[in-house]
């Protein structure tokens, strides 16, 4: 929780006003990584202030297909959920267009898409 706390006194500084792609490229990604540095990637930075400003909504990852592209957005994923994003509502998909860049989208929570849990057997 408290690290929740440190990622969203890091980057939220208001509620946007309409929903927007943001578009993090391979040349930033590129930089030596931290959680800091990972915080003052603009694109990070915008797409989570926007996530954390619009209550039940989820961040969606484009990545590019391929092993490369998969690679990328798992450890961009990852990082989210170490500084603090619920698991739960990120979602990697396959295929954008764009090879050198992932596109971060917040959008309306689908129940659907969210895990399920595995039934509970009877003690």
């Amino acid at each position: 929780m408290k690290q929740l706390w440190l990622y969203s006194a890091a980057v939220l500084t208001g509620m946007p006003a309409m929903a927007q792609d943001y578009y993090l490229g391979a040349d930033v990604w590129a930089a030596p990584r931290s959680g800091a540095v990972v915080l003052a990637m603009a694109p990070v930075a915008a797409a989570v202030r926007h996530y954390l400003g619009a209550p039940d909504q989820r961040l969606i990852l484009s990545y590019p297909g391929g092993e490369s592209g998969n690679l990328w957005a798992s450890e961009l994923r990852d990082w989210l959920v170490a500084l603090g994003l619920p698991s739960a509502r990120l979602q990697l998909q396959a295929g954008a267009a764009d090879s050198d860049r992932i596109r971060l989208s917040v959008r309306p929570l689908d129940v659907d898409t969210l895990p399920v849990p595995a039934p509970r057997e009877a003690p």
